[in-house]
């Protein structure tokens, strides 16, 4: 059987079309792989990052703690406790800008950050139970953020069948932690007092020091 010219070079495409077809999908496959690696390498940096900065935020609050302690109202004194007191709220800051405010974990870890760098000098041992609190927390979510990059170096057809899993781990197993041992309405109200305790008592010996300074206006 004789095949037209038309006929002939339609049969002889047909498996450069497969071989191209399989360059293309081998392509697809490795940028995809490249993706998801570059991914998961920028994540575990930013996990050990954050894990370092509430490591180093959880060693700032004593230190701070025994600084203001020992007060002695020296300038050395208030050297060392100033830059203490510099050093903590530079950690703050930093993990404040690497945490998600719409995260559920990140919510809590940022509202005991946010909540312990103040109190520290109004009541040092509510200020040592709130880091407590959050390094607790805080391993919630390094746990969070490490599932999320064994799910992102998988397949598509797992991350699809698999897709709720994160919200399926906060609501069964954080959310109970959180409104159970975890629960930071206690802690949270204590921070709060220390603090308003710390204000007035400043606020007070600035009106002591300033009636000192000018008896007449008494």
């Amino acid at each position: 059987m004789a095949f037209t010219l038309s006929e002939t070079l339609l049969l002889a495409a047909v498996p450069l079309v497969g071989v191209a077809s399989g360059v293309l999908a081998s392509i697809a496959t490795s940028a995809r792989n490249v993706y998801i690696s570059s991914i998961t390498i920028e994540r575990n940096k930013w996990i050990e990052k954050l894990r370092a900065n509430i490591a180093r935020f959880a060693t700032a609050v004593p230190d701070l703690a025994f600084a203001l302690l020992d007060r002695d109202d020296s300038d050395a004194w208030e050297k060392v406790a100033d830059r203490r007191m510099i050093e903590l709220m530079e950690i703050t800051n930093v993990i404040n800008l690497q945490l998600n405010p719409r995260g559920k974990i990140d919510e809590n870890v940022l509202a005991l950050i946010n909540a312990i760098s103040v109190p520290v000098e109004g009541d040092r041992e509510v200020a040592m139970r709130a880091v407590g609190h959050l390094i607790k927390h805080s391993q919630w979510l390094l746990k969070a953020e490490w599932e999320k990059v064994k799910f992102e170096a998988h397949a598509w057809p797992y991350r699809w069948w698999h897709k709720g899993d994160y919200d399926e781990f906060i609501r069964k197993e954080y959310l109970p932690f959180a409104s159970g041992v975890g629960s930071l309405e206690v802690i949270l109200k204590e921070l709060h007092e220390a603090n308003e305790s710390r204000r007035i008592r400043r606020t007070t010996t600035s009106l002591i020091h300033a009636s000192a300074s000018n008896p007449s206006e008494l």
